[in-house]
């Protein structure tokens, strides 16, 4: 547990040198306690305690949102594992996996952020442009890892990581053009 403290401590403080080190010691469990931690820690800030919910409920909603978190820790990994075999014909999922766990610390920011949405129109706005900047540090981080793991060029791994964004959106394009084809052919 010392260790896992330790390499959170010191990915905010020199990202390089920790997730070169995690590259080198991999560690399953902690990635799986980490990734727990930030969900559980997330769905924990976003409870509402006015509306009155079951302790069972909350229970089931508790263990479907750590594994669900895991399971999408897990498929997304598998996508980057799988276009960056594309660039580099070599499969390092279990690396990834571990290492990755690590790049999302940041995210841990973004329930209390969340908070400061309530406080007026600069609290927004202020709340707003600090989740942005979070979710630049995780980019950040992520693109440094799949650096590390995969030994590829920063803007590789940047190219990898927008490549879903920009799937999504081409497939969005793409959806509202059948829907508006089929809403023509019925008119």
């Amino acid at each position: 547990m010392k260790t896992l403290l330790n390499n959170i401590y010191n990915i905010i403080q020199t990202p390089n040198k920790t997730l070169d080190m995690l590259k080198e010691n991999i560690s399953l469990p902690n990635a799986f306690i980490l990734i727990s931690f930030i969900s559980l820690f997330n769905y924990l800030l976003h409870l509402n305690l006015y509306h009155y919910k079951s302790y069972i409920l909350i229970f089931f909603e508790i263990i479907f949102t750590i594994i669900g978190s895991i399971i999408f820790w897990f498929m997304f990994c598998a996508f980057f594992g799988i276009i960056s075999k594309i660039f580099t014909n070599e499969s390092k999922y279990i690396e990834l996996v571990s290492t990755s766990a690590y790049s999302l610390i940041p995210l841990i920011l973004i329930s209390p952020l969340q908070l400061l949405k309530d406080v007026y129109f600069f609290g927004y706005l202020f709340s707003v442009l600090l989740q942005i900047c979070v979710y630049l540090w995780v980019i950040y981080l992520f693109a440094k890892t799949l650096t590390l793991i995969y030994n590829i060029s920063f803007n590789k791994a940047y190219v990898l990581i927008l490549l879903p964004f920009f799937c999504w959106f081409l497939g969005c394009i793409i959806l509202i053009d059948f829907i508006t084809k089929v809403i023509f052919i019925f008119k």
